[in-house]
């Protein structure tokens, strides 16, 4: 009836579901539901997760230990902690001077008195790293440790850390050896991650259970993307890598890789050397500047190399300068079976460099850039054994012999937020050689994003785009007598 209080249905639940909520939400939101009632005063304090993040206007606006600050409301707010098991401890902060460093050290350790498996600590805008205390270091039952402007200290520390299985380390300078006695102290460990890190030139990792490596700006004796030695990776067991940023890494018996992330700058002579360190995966992501970098890598050199990609992934535009490179590297991929373009998807490097002859030149590199075959020359009709016959410079390996013998499926994504008015040229000539050189080609997929308006043409151009690009390659002609053109759109976020 009106007028009457509504019924609190919550307070109702269980005080073990109840904390399991507020266990799901930062702890200075759980902490202020004490002010519900007294039933509600005290269950924050049983939270099985602790996660702060240093917003001080959010600090500000809901009146919390303002006049404190914020490592002044960290240490309150554990102080009141009750529970004897902590799962995950995440704290995201500024450290402004080096005394904040104890109370980092007061944190660590009730994460750690209190067997937290699942720790992330985060220093923003650090002008020193934060030593990482013993007890950090053996510290048995963690599980998922997040680092960032964090220093190891001494090379000889020893860690152990038998049950780590995902270690994340940004902003951290380690030596070769530092490096290797990580490794050595994580038998378990399944996933590894470094930012913006330097110094080391040697990572090697010999363990069968390490699957995933994710590099970003990895800059060997911290000089910075080109200079100096390579970042050597042996890692004979490795399944999944990611690189982002600048890298001036190769890759060294990485037999066992199945997919690569490459979405990041390298010099351009060193290209066709990582390239060929991957050439085990089964996957290969490309992103805007890779597109590019293909435009100066030669097609005898390509094809000397044993790729056994599978599925190739373009993440950018089509564009004149990059469209020739892009289709020499496809035809240098023999078992490639399926191959996918998303137009413009944003990636780490927002869009693609142009390169200038200076980005090519290094003292040690014998790189000679020379014209490629032309797109019309690739679209010329394969040669049959009886051409070369007659032509007493062609070769097995000839360009214009190759054929795309395993691809079955070729999908063209359209992203949400590149405008497509002038891209039909280069997206024609890259469909009609793929009917030319795929025999047992069975689909070629145009997605387009549904209910889409462009912010620049105000028009669902990709959608547009797509419907002309079917019609012309419908129309050309095409090696595989099943291959099927297909038009479709998706609201699914294309990336």
């Amino acid at each position: 009836m009106a007028g009457q209080s509504k019924e609190d249905r919550m307070s109702l639940l269980p005080d073990e579901i109840l904390i399991n909520i507020l266990s799901r939400i930062p702890i200075s939101d759980a902490c202020r539901t004490g002010r519900l009632s007294r039933r509600w005063r005290n269950l924050w304090t049983q939270v099985c997760n602790v996660r702060f993040f240093d917003d001080y206007d959010d600090i500000l606006v809901h009146n919390i230990a303002a006049e404190d600050g914020f490592f002044s409301f960290v240490d309150r707010v554990l102080s009141r902690c009750a529970s004897s098991r902590i799962r995950r401890f995440w704290i995201q902060f500024k450290s402004r001077q080096e005394a904040d460093f104890s109370a980092v050290n007061r944190w660590i350790q009730f994460a750690v008195d209190r067997s937290a498996d699942d720790i992330l600590l985060m220093q923003q805008a650090a002008s020193h790293p934060i030593p990482i205390p013993e007890i950090l270091l053996s510290h048995l039952t963690i599980e998922k440790l997040k680092l960032k402007s964090f220093a190891f200290g001494r090379e000889d520390r020893a860690i152990n850390w038998p049950f780590l299985r995902s270690l994340t380390l940004g902003s951290v300078n380690l030596s070769d050896k530092a490096v290797a006695r990580l490794l050595q102290g994580c038998p378990t460990l399944e996933t590894l991650e470094l930012s913006h890190y330097g110094y080391f030139r040697e990572l090697r990792i010999g363990s069968s259970r390490l699957k995933r490596l994710i590099l970003e700006s990895c800059f060997p004796l911290g000089l910075g993307c080109g200079y100096g030695p390579w970042l050597d990776i042996h890692a004979p067991h490795l399944r999944h890598l990611e690189i982002y940023g600048a890298a001036d890494c190769r890759l060294l018996g990485a037999s066992s890789l199945a997919d690569v992330t490459l979405d990041c700058e390298l010099k351009l002579y060193r290209v066709h050397d990582f390239l060929a360190g991957a050439c085990h995966a089964k996957r290969l992501s490309l992103s805007p500047w890779f597109l590019e970098a293909l435009s100066v890598l030669e097609f005898d050199k390509l094809s000397a190399v044993k790729f056994n990609c599978k599925e190739l992934a373009l993440h950018g535009h089509i564009m004149t300068y990059n469209i020739t490179g892009i289709a020499t590297f496809l035809l240098a991929l023999p078992h490639l079976a399926t191959f996918e373009v998303y137009l413009g998807s944003m990636t780490f490097f927002r869009a693609p460099l142009i390169f200038k002859a200076v980005d090519c030149y290094d003292s040690n590199s014998d790189l000679t850039i020379v014209p490629h075959n032309n797109m019309e020359e690739l679209l010329r009709e394969p040669c049959t054994e009886k051409d070369k016959e007659g032509c007493k410079d062609s070769s097995f390996d000839d360009l214009n012999s190759v054929r795309l013998n395993n691809l079955k499926e070729f999908k063209l994504f359209h992203s949400y937020w590149c405008c497509s008015d002038d891209r039909l040229d280069e997206l024609s000539q890259l469909g009609e050689l793929v009917l030319r050189r795929a025999p047992y080609l069975e689909r070629l997929c145009l997605v387009a994003k549904k209910e889409w308006q462009c912010g620049q043409c105000s028009r669902n151009c990709g959608s547009e785009l797509f419907s002309k690009l079917a019609l012309h390659l419908n129309q050309c002609p095409k090696l595989s007598p099943d291959a099927l053109i297909h038009i479709s759109e998706s609201n699914a976020h294309l990336s």
